[in-house]
């Protein structure tokens, strides 16, 4: 994908938030904004409404200095639809502001309305509020901003409530909200107010943030626990509002869209409150995406797999909404309730991925770089056959969106994948069962990483991983920031400055000590052994105690009690392990508070004090 399309590619996310809507053709449309807009192109273009901008600025000044609006001369009608995205949130007087909105719509108009919501999940992580540039700006209801009559006002989020009396202020009480996630920017969810999702969202939302650099918590791991507290709604990252007054308003429960696929590939799924879910390209290019479903679905069928019938209308694809437990969630309620059953119902749904399809021993091609292997294929391999696609029911799992068949395709790679998926976002899957025993249990545990990389390989290309990457850096929070992040939180300013940056203060006023034996200690020798000279190695490890500790002369491996015949003013212990906090516990509930953590990815400067 060239520079080119990968900013085309960008620039059409936001689109999704509307892209499903179901607009009367040819309708007409005050999209609030300019015309370069991707919004609004789109709905030129993709929907084929007769729309017309207003500025923002027009709109708000307009309104915040008259007592009665005063159109703009070219807009001298009224409109089946009215659109702000964000908008709203820069309007000093939103209230007035919905008031002029609404004197542009017709009777039975409809007003769409897209706000970020400043008690959105994302806030509580860490993120910064998007006008103030602050952390918890919105949360604390500004607060801390704001307060003067000479503060520059740039804008401001709102929570549903405020929201909510600002619609009844301009008169907009037929309304229906929904929930987005991750954002604004990147709408790939859309649940109607009081929807409960039937999928495990830990593995397919991708959280985003206006800066990734203060986040400290995992907020795919919090979606559960939002859900079965009744909270995931309240706490949504952004809103759209549809505010249908004598109109009729979409029957839309869930809707999620794949844009980040680009133009072939991408799709849009509906599940609505008549109990049918559809599918739609999201682009013309992607049409006989459509018909490829209807195909593996066959494919599984006359293998005697169950999925999900469905049919093709007008080149919408329709199949019915199945009241049944997710397979995915099942099986992590079996692990929890039943190991054994657990395994069981895993393992046959490892023999039904075998039975998917003609079983082979033969060459690949993996694509990665490691040239041509033999390994067991699948003739068809449907890419899709995970526990998340699927649906238990009847006592046997039964499939849907079933998008790839990819030829000659290791089983290996699919036995990681459902593996994988179990696993994702989900620490308590890890507590109830180390990932290591199902690779095991299926014999790839030598080999896993292999064919993992193959999986990535696969879904980086079909999500355009590499052209988007820019774009992701600059919006997804890196696990080992949000790590580091949260670390900080444990500690005080003064402390954590003590043991994770100066760590080599007062390094030399007597023994220097390691904790720890293996790589990490291995390597502040390799680093500094020549500048400190370390008198003592200690390591909980029994095994290891009287071993000689390599790279240093004459010292040998000590149990932690070791110091116990030391003073405080004698030594400083450097910890040279990965998973340091239950050292750093273990050390304060002996009465040791002269250490520091070694981190081998940093550089540190090597000021010697002796006092």
């Amino acid at each position: 994908m060239s520079i080119t399309e990968s900013s085309e590619l960008i620039r059409e996310l936001p689109t999704a938030l509307l892209r499903w809507y179901p607009f009367r053709r040819g309708a007409t449309v005050l999209y609030v904004g300019e015309a370069h807009d991707a919004m609004y192109c789109m709905l030129c273009d993709s929907k084929e409404l007769k729309a017309e901008t207003i500025h923002p600025d027009d709109l708000w000044t307009e309104a915040s200095n008259t007592a009665k609006f005063k159109r703009p001369a070219k807009l001298t009608g009224r409109y089946e639809y009215v659109i702000c995205i964000e908008a709203l949130e820069r309007s000093e007087d939103p209230v007035n502001g919905l008031k002029c909105l609404k004197s542009y719509l017709k009777k039975d108009g409809i007003l769409l309305i897209g706000m970020n919501n400043r008690i959105g999940i994302r806030y509580f992580c860490g993120d910064k509020d998007k006008y103030t540039g602050g952390v918890f700006g919105g949360v604390e209801n500004y607060s801390m901003n704001l307060t003067g009559v000479d503060d520059d006002f740039r804008g401001r989020t709102y929570a549903r409530s405020e929201l909510e009396e600002m619609l009844d202020g301009a008169g907009f009480t037929d309304r229906r909200f929904y929930s987005v996630l991750p954002d604004l920017q990147d709408p790939v969810f859309i649940f109607a107010d009081g929807y409960i999702p039937n999928e495990d969202l830990s593995n397919r939302v991708f959280p985003a943030y206006n800066c990734t650099d203060t986040v400290f918590l995992n907020e795919a791991s919090l979606y559960g626990t939002l859900l079965d507290n009744g909270l995931f709604h309240k706490l949504a990252n952004a809103f759209l509002i549809e505010c249908t007054g004598a109109g009729k308003g979409s029957d839309a429960l869930h809707i999620t869209s794949s844009l980040e696929r680009g133009r072939r590939d991408a799709l849009i799924t509906a599940i609505h409150s008549d109990g049918t879910v559809t599918k739609e390209a999201a682009f013309s290019e992607g049409r006989e995406r459509l018909a490829d479903l209807i195909e593996n679905s066959g494919k599984l069928e006359r293998h005697g797999i169950r999925t999900v019938r469905a049919t093709i209308e007008d080149g919408i694809y329709i199949m019915p909404f199945i009241e049944a437990e997710n397979g995915q969630i099942y099986l992590k309620r079996l692990l929890k309730e039943n190991e054994g059953a657990f395994l069981d119902a895993l393992d046959h749904f490892r023999d039904l991925i075998m039975q998917s399809s003609e079983v082979y021993e033969g060459v690949y091609d993996s694509g990665i770089g490691a040239g041509k292997e033999t390994a067991l294929l699948l003739r068809e391999c449907m890419f899709d056959m995970v526990p998340l696609n699927s649906f238990f029911t009847d006592g046997d799992f039964i499939f849907y969106d079933q998008e790839f068949c990819i030829k000659d395709y290791p089983v290996n790679v699919m036995l990681t994948r459902m593996i994988v998926t179990l696993y994702m976002s989900d620490q308590e899957m890890y507590k109830l069962m180390p990932m290591e025993k199902l690779f095991r249990r299926y014999g790839i545990w030598e080999t896993r990483q292999h064919w993992h990389d193959m999986e990535r390989s696969f879904l980086a290309g079909l999500r355009n991983q590499d052209a988007l990457s820019g774009y992701h850096r600059a919006r997804r929070a890196d696990a080992a920031t949000v790590n580091k992040n949260r670390l900080r939180m444990n500690f005080s300013a003064e402390d954590h400055h003590r043991i994770f940056e100066d760590i080599f203060n007062k390094a030399d006023a007597g023994e220097l000590i390691i904790f720890g034996s293996g790589a990490y200690a291995r390597r502040f020798i390799e680093a500094y052994g020549e500048l400190y000279t370390v008198s003592a190695v200690i390591d909980n490890d029994a095994e290891r105690w009287g071993s000689a500790m390599p790279g240093l002369s004459g010292v040998k491996i000590q149990p932690p009690d070791f110091t116990a015949g030391l003073t405080q003013r004698e030594y400083k212990i450097i910890i040279c392990i990965r998973d340091y906090m239950p050292v750093i516990r273990q050390l304060e509930e002996n009465g040791i508070n002269k250490y520091s953590v070694f981190d081998p990815a940093r550089n540190y400067p090597l000021t010697r004090q002796t006092s």
